[in-house]
């Protein structure tokens, strides 16, 4: 039992990466390389996720500008503790950066509450609410021939509303959902 409510740190965890590749050629040459990582850990009246993304994209054509149409990384953690049954609390942290949007660094930090609309074996489906703290930085750049454009740094606070939703459909396959809104 002790094992249960408190497993070691490397145990307990569920998760998975995904990575997709795709390639045209004809009239049009792209290269579109996408890389995803989850990872869950349940404990009896808590949860810790993680996840992390990238996407990077070209177009090879000669005459393409820009070369490169995506370059983007995320990640970020949430860790979700029950107050009873139905009701829980959450804290998350998320982090972006953007090549394309010269995005230097989105930093979301947030928490609120959250209900287990469905709490089975089978099926989950969470709904949350609460509040977030926003920080964005932009470096400064030079648009040819001669424009400078300053460094941007800006701090928002808002509200978050989400649900995730996750349904298995064998042992070792599931389906799963998020939305999460941020509104500033």
């Amino acid at each position: 039992m002790r094992k249960t409510l408190h497993p070691g740190w490397s145990e307990g965890w569920t998760g998975g990466v995904n990575l997709g590749f795709a390639l045209t050629r004809g009239n049009s040459q792209t290269k579109n390389l996408n890389v995803a990582f989850t990872a869950v850990r349940k404990g009896f009246k808590d949860k810790l996720g993680l996840y992390a993304n990238s996407i990077y994209a070209t177009n090879d054509l000669s005459t393409a500008s820009p070369h490169t149409t995506a370059n983007s990384i995320g990640g970020g953690a949430r860790y979700d503790r029950d107050v009873n049954p139905r009701l829980f609390v959450f804290v998350n942290a998320d982090f972006f950066h953007d090549q394309l949007q010269s995005l230097d660094l989105r930093s979301i930090f947030g928490g609120g509450l959250g209900f287990h609309a469905i709490k089975n074996d089978a099926t989950t489906l969470d709904l949350l609410a609460g509040v977030n703290y926003t920080h964005e930085n932009y470096p400064s750049f030079t648009i040819p021939p001669d424009t400078f454009v300053p460094a941007i740094s800006r701090s928002l606070a808002g509200a978050t509303l989400g649900d995730e939703f996750m349904h298995k459909l064998t042992k070792s396959t599931s389906i799963t959902q998020n939305l999460y809104f941020y509104r500033t």
